[in-house]
């Protein structure tokens, strides 16, 4: 069976940078920014051969077919588009953040 594709969505790339740019500056740790960043990466890669491993129970994600994975302190929320085979990374955030936030201060459509 065909593996999915991932997509990142301009804000989750964003996202991304931010959370390199906070542990290199403000923590100021150079290697631990680098390691976090594998393994968010390698984490959502290995969504291609099982991306329904990630449930969703909780609204609002519910509702909208939005999935939720977490790596380690962050979490990762993404839309699965089953017809393309396509995995959209929506956003990456700082998992102790209230879920209703990540909707209503950004465009959550995939």
């Amino acid at each position: 069976m065909k593996n999915w594709k991932i997509e990142y969505s301009a804000q989750s790339e964003a996202e991304m940078r931010d959370i390199y740019r906070y542990i290199l500056n403000v923590l100021n740790e150079p290697i631990a920014a680098q390691r976090k960043i594998r393994q968010i990466y390698g984490t959502i890669s290995k969504l291609k051969n099982s991306p329904f491993r990630a449930i969703v129970d909780e609204e609002p994600l519910k509702t909208q077919n939005i999935r939720r994975i977490n790596i380690g302190k962050y979490s990762v929320l993404f839309y699965l588009d089953e017809e393309n085979r396509t995995i959209y990374i929506m956003h990456i955030y700082y998992a102790k953040r209230e879920i209703v936030n990540i909707f209503t201060e950004s465009d959550t459509q995939p």
